[in-house]
């Protein structure tokens, strides 16, 4: 009762004040709508991890129209929202480190955007692709355009794969190969420690690779075995080239797309009964 009392005085107190100073009042209220909107309405995102996309690409897939309060609750939607643009591989949205607890108003936006290991060449057009088979963009698209400079970092260092067909009428199965192809690669790159430049994927499942520092095209069979099978022919590798470079010769061909052995064509001087060419077997 008495709460109910001192709330009706406390009522028409205020009703009395608004009326007899009616200025001060619309410019309290004024103030305090202002601040109403600022903190529901108005927002600051900031953003980092940028590389290739600009703030303004980003921007415009934001939900700038919604409030506050939804972003607040929403964090993680907004997040996954953002890693449908194939050039963002990572999105997190979290309260600005500087801001206090209860501040929300301000964002930060932290990107990781999704490096392309492959330049892949579908028959007359070619995709940069990230490692986990995702479509970032088409280079025959950018030539000519100011947004090539933006990839220029990616066609250096991407690795160009052909023989996948005209596949891209059928990105899911592009995409499986490709994920192959990019397990195979980190297999065959961490136990020969050598770069991979070139990759021409065969339907039998196989493919030959183009080393950096190494003339002959090498052949590895991805079919059986896995990573495993991938491991011992890649030491097979290591071997042959180690006894190359022994002796002194280079090789124009090595194929290890066979279970326990490997032919190599070697280049040799035209007076061995005039071939340029003797295969071996390793």
């Amino acid at each position: 009762m008495r709460f109910f009392i001192f709330t009706t005085v406390l009522a028409v107190s205020a009703l009395s004040w608004m009326h007899f100073y009616p200025e001060e009042a619309a410019l309290i209220a004024s103030r305090t709508e202002s601040a109403l909107h600022t903190a529901l309405d108005e927002k600051r995102v900031e953003l980092s991890g940028l590389e290739r996309l600009s703030k303004e690409d980003v921007r415009v897939l934001l939900p700038m129209q919604r409030n506050n309060l939804w972003w607040f609750a929403n964090s993680e939607e907004i997040a996954n929202s953002l890693k449908r643009h194939p050039v963002i591989e990572t999105a997190k949205v979290s309260a600005c480190p500087n801001s206090s607890w209860y501040d929300i108003t301000c964002y930060a936006l932290i990107i990781r955007e999704r490096p392309a290991r492959f330049v892949a060449v579908l028959g007359e057009e070619s995709w940069l692709v990230g490692a986990d088979g995702v479509f970032i963009a088409p280079v025959h698209r950018l030539e000519g355009t100011h947004e090539l400079k933006r990839y220029q970092k990616d066609l250096k260092s991407a690795i160009f794969v052909s023989g996948l067909g005209d596949s891209i009428h059928s990105p899911e199965v592009v995409k499986a190969k490709l994920q192959v192809i990019s397990s195979a690669v980190d297999t065959i790159s961490s136990r020969s420690r050598l770069g991979v430049s070139k990759i021409t994927f065969f339907g039998n499942d196989e493919l030959e690779v183009i080393f950096k520092g190494l003339s002959a095209p090498v052949t590895f069979q991805i079919e059986n075995g896995g990573p495993l099978q991938l491991a011992v022919q890649t030491e097979r590798l290591n071997k042959i080239i180690a006894d190359l470079r022994r002796a002194g010769t280079e090789a124009t061909k090595i194929d290890l797309a066979f279970d326990n052995l490997a032919v190599v064509k070697l280049n040799l001087p035209e007076n061995f009964q005039k071939k340029s060419t003797k295969s071996l077997v390793h």
